[in-house]
C-alpha cells in the first residue's frame, strides 16, 4: 500500500551509475555506490532527506542484453521526518528507531544502438517494517563519447509506484564515466532530479568472459 502523506518521507531511488554500453556475453559487473538525496536545496544540509549505500551485480546474457541484481540501503535522516512530500516521495510514519528502508531491484538492459543507446525497465521493491511498495523504473541511456577514458551519460526515466493507486514521477540523471580504461573499471559520479536532488558516486568493476573480447561497458 502507499503510506499516508506528510508523516515523514524519503526520496525514492533515482541513481543508476550506468551507461548505454553493454557487458559482453558471459561478462560480469560488480558495483558499489553512495548517494545523498536532498529536497529543496543541495546547499542546505537540513534538506538532506536520506543517504544511501548500494551494491549491485550484473551479468551479460548476450552482447545486447544483460541483467542486474541491486540492493540499496536507504538511511533516512531523523531531520527528514518534518519534510513535506515533494512529488514522488513515498511517505512513512517513523515511529520506531528503524530509520532505514531496504530496496531490492531486478534490472535488465537492452541495447538499441551499440555503446550509445540502451533501454531498461527494472522491477523494484521497497521494504520497511512489513510494508512493501513495488515500482517499475523505465529508463533510457544515452551515452556520448567513444574513448575508453571518458563518457557522458544522459538518463531520462520515470518512477511508477504501485499501491492502492498508481503514482508516476518523471526523473532525469546526468553521469560521467572516468578511468584510463573503462572496459576494466570506472568511477561514475552522477547527479539527478525527480523533484528531489540526487548526488552520488559509483565504482564499477568489469570481469571479462573467459573466451576474451573487448569487455566494453
Amino acid at each position: 500500500m502507499l503510506i499516508p502523506l506528510f508523516t515523514g518521507c524519503f526520496a525514492p531511488i533515482n541513481s543508476t551509475f550506468e551507461s548505454a554500453k553493454m557487458l559482453e556475453k558471459g561478462g560480469m559487473e560488480v558495483q558499489g555506490s553512495y548517494s545523498k538525496y536532498y529536497g529543496s536545496s543541495l546547499d542546505d544540509e537540513s534538506s538532506n532527506i536520506n543517504n544511501n549505500y548500494g551494491l549491485a551485480v550484473g551479468y551479460g546474457i548476450s552482447d545486447q542484453f544483460s541483467v542486474k541484481l541491486r540492493y540499496e540501503r536507504i538511511n533516512i535522516l531523523s531531520s527528514s521526518t518534518n519534510i513535506e512530500s515533494t512529488g514522488g516521495a513515498w511517505n512513512i510514519d517513523l515511529e520506531s528507531d528503524a530509520y532505514g528502508i531496504d530496496y531490492f531491484e531486478l534490472g535488465n538492459k537492452f541495447s538499441l544502438k551499440k555503446d550509445h543507446i540502451a533501454v531498461s525497465m527494472p522491477l523494484g521493491v521497497y521494504l520497511f517494517e512489513g510494508e512493501t511498495l513495488f515500482s517499475l523504473d523505465p529508463r533510457v541511456f544515452f551515452t556520448l563519447g567513444k574513448s575508453q577514458t571518458f563518457e557522458f551519460n544522459i538518463i531520462p526515466k520515470a518512477h511508477v509506484f504501485f499501491g492502492d493507486e498508481i503514482e508516476v514521477t518523471p526523473g532525469l540523471s546526468f553521469g560521467l564515466g572516468l578511468r584510463k580504461d573503462l572496459s576494466k573499471w570506472a568511477i561514475r559520479p552522477e547527479i539527478g532530479f525527480d523533484f528531489n536532488f540526487t548526488v552520488g558516486l559509483g565504482v564499477n568493476y568489469y570481469f571479462q568472459p573467459k573466451k576474451g573480447g573487448s569487455g566494453k561497458k
